[in-house]
């Protein structure tokens, strides 16, 4: 069975506060008539009809009626949207693209993956409610305000909401209350050095507001002499493809195909559009490895597919998210826009991703890919087999 590209594990809990204004019944009609003139005139993917967006939204039609504001009706849309079964299509409310457009989101800031008890944290962001209150990756929340957390929905909150968590690090039981506030979404790039030959990079988002292109050229500049980088992409979830071609550019000559773009009702048994890493760049030539996990997305699900298939490195941890499309930002009434995809990228050989994700050269279990001890030990011995076999 497929994977299904919505990517619940890593959404950063929140639910919005009401108060928003409401709309009728006849400004309803009107944006979903929007909605779909939007998706007959500019999305494509494989396999997709979007001309049953209207019998979505009859189906789900006490859901809109009911809806009272417009983070209420972008809930009740999203939900007819989600029918299509494909990433990148979506409905986001006037408060969330202000979120958005900061780089923010309200919520506790953590990935969190479902378990028979409890859910697994793989990711604490930085800057984050969850942070402060002291709960690191690898921890195990068990429960919510003194109920055992068998949903991840019971996680969802309001800004300002204060809620008392418990969890479990090793053996050692732990609680704390955390206060649900907005927080950057991403962090920027950083490198850090393993030991003195190998370099760290680490890329958390190929979002225009954290990924810069001259702090990246510099990490590698710096990097120049080291026998191996490690690019570190796990709980990456994308960005824009051009910052994944610009990182490509860093380790691989523009000549190779970065990746296949389909983007009109052509047979996928075409080639499609070749896109290549980047130009103007002097790529390094030691050993390369890239970190993923189930929550690299997108761009971060293109990239490590690249270096896998063009022999350029070595990928390790969890087959990726499977959300790849190119997609565009739509403007739609009442403030409300409307992500959704334009062309299909595959990857140089020709592998669609959508759904399924690219699996890695060396597969570890979730534990073992959020355990960075263990998946740095696993890179070093890549680095030492591949420079064995390469001497």
């Amino acid at each position: 069975m497929p994977k299904i590209p919505i990517l619940f594990i890593f959404l950063l809990v929140v639910l919005p506060s009401r108060g928003a204004d409401e709309l009728d019944s006849s400004q309803k009609e009107r944006l979903i008539e929007k909605i779909g003139a939007k998706l007959d005139s500019k999305a494509f993917a494989f396999d997709t009809d979007f001309s049953r967006w209207r019998d979505f939204t009859t189906e789900d039609q006490a859901l809109i009626s009911e809806a009272k504001t417009k983070k209420d009706l972008a809930k009740a849309l999203n939900h007819s949207l989600r029918k299509f079964e494909i990433s990148h299509l979506g409905i986001s409310a006037p408060s969330a693209v202000r979120e958005r457009r900061a780089g923010l989101r309200t919520g506790i800031g953590i990935t969190i993956h479902p378990l028979d008890e409890g859910g697994f944290v793989s990711y604490v962001l930085p800057l984050s409610p969850a942070k402060r209150t002291g709960l690191e990756k690898g921890d195990i929340i068990e429960t919510i305000d003194g109920e055992a957390l068998k949903d991840l929905g019971q996680l969802a909150g309001v800004n300002g909401q204060k809620r008392i968590l418990g969890w479990k690090r090793g053996s050692r039981k732990m609680s704390g209350e955390v206060t649900y506030a907005p927080f950057p979404l991403f962090e920027e790039s950083s490198m850090t050095w393993l030991n003195e030959d190998v370099a760290i990079i680490k890329i958390q988002s190929f979002h225009y507001k954290f990924y810069k292109a001259n702090r990246v050229n510099r990490f590698f500049r710096q990097a120049r002499k080291a026998k191996a980088i490690i690019i570190d992409l796990r709980n990456n979830r994308g960005g824009l493809s051009i910052n994944s071609r610009h990182l490509a550019s860093k380790i691989s000559r523009q000549k190779e195909t970065f990746a296949r773009i389909y983007n009109d009702r052509s047979k996928r048994s075409k080639s499609g559009k070749s896109t290549h890493p980047l130009p103007f760049s002097r790529p390094y030539k030691g050993k390369v490895v890239v970190l993923v996990d189930s929550t690299s997305a997108s761009a971060a699900d293109i990239f490590p597919a690249f270096v896998s298939e063009s022999g350029r490195g070595t990928v390790i941890g969890q087959r990726t998210s499977g959300a790849l499309q190119l997609a565009r930002h739509l403007p739609l009434p009442y403030g409300f826009r409307l992500y959704v995809p334009i062309s299909e990228m595959l990857t140089p050989k020709g592998l669609r991703l959508e759904a399924e994700g690219f699996p890695p050269d060396l597969e570890l279990t979730l534990e073992q890919t959020v355990d960075d001890e263990y998946i740095f030990e696993k890179a070093l011995q890549q680095i030492e087999s591949t420079q064995s076999v390469s001497e």
